[in-house]
């Protein structure tokens, strides 16, 4: 059959979408054999239906967050489009921000696109080909003696309110993200008692109170949650003072 100069254009934009990667012989040959088994979905749904299934997951309220927060502005800016057709450059395009918020993205996309191809929703992963971005590797600053100190007097002089928060913090070793979660009722027989609903993996661990956190903690017990209603406010006018 004579090829019509349709033909030839389609023939032109599919070597250009290729890129020398392989023939076009070769390209229709792969999808007679994948297409059979794709189920197309779109960004949009393919989201919608991905966060659903992940809040089925139980995840805390702060990780599904996390995953709308970066996951909807994709399924906003390439809803309608079919997922397994989605590129590489359309998802680094995406991604915005430092260096630690792209590599974030990165990492939900490729969670979004590692389900997809489990699903059958797409042949490849397109998230695949991101790169991490280099963010500064330089380690955080320990505060000096001197620093605990001034920080610790400030607190107990304008914001007392928060001094349990401060020294479980700054002496018991918890992240950031244990510590938002810890009250009164984990402090038991003088040992912290951190169950399922407070750790990062929901293990449960129990630590001892190690000096001088009991001293502290004597003059200032915790009553209900350590983190305050707008701590973080509170806790800058310390720091700025």
């Amino acid at each position: 059959d004579r090829s019509t100069a349709a033909d030839l254009t389609d023939a032109a934009e599919a070597r250009r979408l290729l890129d020398g990667r392989c023939s076009l012989a070769e390209a229709a040959r792969f999808w007679i054999a994948q297409s059979g088994t794709l189920t197309p979905i779109t960004v949009a749904d393919a989201v919608a239906k991905y966060l659903e299934l992940r809040e089925a997951d139980n995840l805390r309220e702060a990780s599904l967050q996390s995953l709308k927060y970066r996951l909807e502005p994709l399924a906003k800016a390439l809803g309608p489009e079919l997922l397994h057709t989605v590129t590489a450059d359309q998802l680094r395009a995406m991604q915005k921000g430092s260096p630690v918020s792209r590599n974030n993205i990165r990492r939900y996309y490729q969670m979004l696109w590692s389900w997809a191809l489990r699903e059958h929703h797409a042949h490849t992963n397109a998230a695949a080909a991101l790169t991490v971005a280099q963010a500064d590797e330089s380690l955080p600053q320990a505060l000096t003696l001197d620093q605990v100190k001034a920080l610790l007097r400030g607190t107990r002089e304008k914001q007392p309110v928060l001094m349990p928060w401060l020294c479980v913090g700054l002496f018991a070793g918890l992240r950031i993200a244990e510590l938002a979660r810890v009250s009164e009722a984990h402090f038991r027989g003088g040992k912290l008692h951190l169950d399922p609903t407070v750790t990062k993996l929901r293990d449960r661990r129990i630590l001892d109170l190690l000096d001088p956190l009991p001293a502290w903690l004597a003059a200032y017990p915790a009553t209900g949650p350590l983190l305050q209603t707008n701590h973080r406010k509170r806790f800058d006018a310390v720091r700025k003072a």
